[in-house]
């Protein structure tokens, strides 16, 4: 049995009771809807569920890679603990600059820790196993590497999610093979017979994959 099929009535029906979007995410969603690269935003559930996550992990140290506009990075930071702190790792000093006001508005700026540059360079800073949480949605093409990376730097015992592995439907267009199709479709493969890892895909927002690190 396949998972239910969300018609449009259906969807705003979820929109309107599957969650909560706390004030400050529904601040940065509403700027974000003027943005032209809008469809970069994590989508509510995406962002209530990393929210849940680390507060059901008792995440202290979160990686995030990608931050756009700091959407996920604020849903994360509302779910730590007071000594709790994200590093998020972005490459467009623009895109940097507004997720910081939108924050510091939310008087979460003390939690994050934006890191601006290309990531594997960020993530080359760091020790292994310093991290007890995960989150990957950055450039595709980098995904396999970016999890190699995330893994190594993650505890064992915790936390990757991985955002868009559904990657808008591509990864089963047999007439799509852009860079990023084809390194989410790998990717998809690598995880799923990892030894290293427990997995699971998850059918929220653009496709979101669990992994746990043995």
């Amino acid at each position: 049995m396949k998972s239910i099929k969300l018609e449009a009535k259906l969807y705003d029906y979820f929109l309107k009771e599957g969650f909560r979007e706390p004030a400050i995410l529904q601040k940065i969603r509403s700027y974000a809807e003027q943005h032209p690269r809008f469809q970069m935003l994590s989508t509510p559930d995406s962002g209530q569920l990393l929210q849940m996550l680390v507060g059901l992990t008792n995440s202290k140290k979160i990686l995030e890679i990608g931050t756009f506009l700091g959407y996920s990075a604020a849903a994360m930071a509302l779910a730590l603990p007071k000594d709790g702190q994200i590093v998020t790792c972005e490459l467009e000093q623009e895109y940097a600059d507004i997720a910081q006001e939108f924050w510091s508005d939310a008087s979460l700026d003390h939690k994050i820790d934006c890191r601006v540059g290309p990531a594997l360079e960020t993530l080359a800073q760091f020790s292994p196993a310093e991290f007890d949480f995960v989150f990957i949605d950055a450039d595709k093409p980098q995904y396999p590497a970016y999890y190699e990376m995330g893994l190594s730097l993650l505890k064992k015992g915790g936390l990757m999610v991985l955002d868009n592995m559904l990657f808008h439907g591509r990864v089963v267009d047999d007439t799509e093979q852009s860079s990023g199709t084809k390194a989410i479709r790998s990717l998809n493969t690598v995880i799923k017979n990892d030894a290293r890892v427990a997995m699971l895909m998850l059918t929220v927002g653009d496709g979101m994959t669990m992994v746990v690190k043995h």
